[in-house]
């Protein structure tokens, strides 16, 4: 079993398939959460972020799923059983964990994500904006 001697911070990236419904996307989080916990782990956070197009088209020929971010504590035999556990699940399309580095806090990575998230919105915005203006100006 796990100690608060080797228990590191992750990052999980999970893609579900489309057609997932909200009960199955649930009892991930339940499954994911259970193995944690049960490693003394803690989870930080959870975020959705919807129905996106899957960058990888070629992933089991599937163009869109369901996108979830979460960051947590755990121990090393937590991860390998939420591999585990991932793996055999048929609404997974893909998952990855990585591992943050040992001197940044769970709360620091949040606030460095948060500003990554919202620097990558603006410049989409002004992408669009700008392939808007062109569009105009074709006409």
């Amino acid at each position: 079993m796990a100690t608060e001697n080797n228990l590191r911070f992750y990052e999980e990236v999970l893609v579900l398939h489309p057609d997932s419904t909200e009960e199955e996307q649930k009892m991930v989080f339940a499954s994911s959460s259970e193995v944690i916990k049960e490693h003394k782990g803690k989870i930080y956070q959870v975020d959705t972020w919807g129905s996106r197009p899957i960058a990888n088209q070629g992933v089991k020929g599937l163009s869109r799923g369901w996108y979830f971010h979460m960051i947590f504590s755990a121990s090393p035999e937590a991860i390998q059983e939420l591999r585990r556990r991932l793996r055999i699940n048929n609404k997974m399309v893909y998952f990855h964990h990585e591992k943050l580095p040992k001197k940044e806090t769970p709360e620091g990575h949040i606030e460095k994500f948060k500003s990554l998230l919202e620097k990558t919105s603006l410049k989409e915005k002004e992408r669009q904006a700008r392939l808007q203006k062109k569009q105009m100006g074709s006409r």
